[in-house]
C-alpha cells in the first residue's frame, strides 16, 4: 500500500465536474489502497483541501464550469499546499508542458491512471 509516512495511506483529492468520471477514479484509486476525497468544482476542492492539509496529490479535470478552472484551482492549491503535486486530466487539451504538473489526457485507462497517479507521486 502506498504511504506517505509509516502506515498511513497517501491521500488523494479528485476533481471532476462529471459524477462518473469522479466515481470511476475515485472507486479505483480507493481500491489500490489510497485515502481518496472527492469534489465536483473547484470550490469544493479548496474547501476540501483547507480541511484536508495530508493531501499529497491534486488530481483534477481542467475544464470546470463554476468560474475557476483547473489550472486556477491548482495555483490556489499550491498557495495553500506549496508541495502539493498536481496530475490533470482534460480531453481539451495536449500536454505541451506549460504548467506545473503532469497531463492524463481523457479518455484514460484504469492502467494508465494508476502509472500516472505513481508518476506524479514519485
Amino acid at each position: 500500500m502506498p504511504s506517505v509516512r509509516d502506515h498511513d495511506p497517501v491521500k488523494i483529492l479528485v476533481v471532476d465536474d462529471e459524477p462518473d468520471v469522479l466515481d470511476m477514479a475515485s472507486f479505483h484509486l480507493s481500491d489500490q489502497g489510497y485515502r481518496v476525497i472527492t469534489a465536483g468544482n473547484a470550490a469544493a476542492a479548496l474547501q476540501a483541501l483547507e480541511q484536508n492539509p495530508d493531501v499529497a496529490l491534486l488530481f483534477t479535470d481542467i475544464v470546470m464550469p463554476g468560474g475557476l478552472d483547473g489550472f486556477e484551482l491548482a495555483d490556489r492549491a499550491r498557495q495553500l499546499h506549496p508541495g502539493l503535486r498536481i496530475l490533470y486530466t482534460s480531453g481539451f487539451l495536449k500536454d505541451e508542458g506549460v504548467w506545473h504538473g503532469s497531463l492524463l489526457p481523457k479518455p484514460w485507462r484504469l492502467s494508465h491512471l494508476d502509472e500516472a497517479v505513481k508518476r506524479a507521486l514519485a
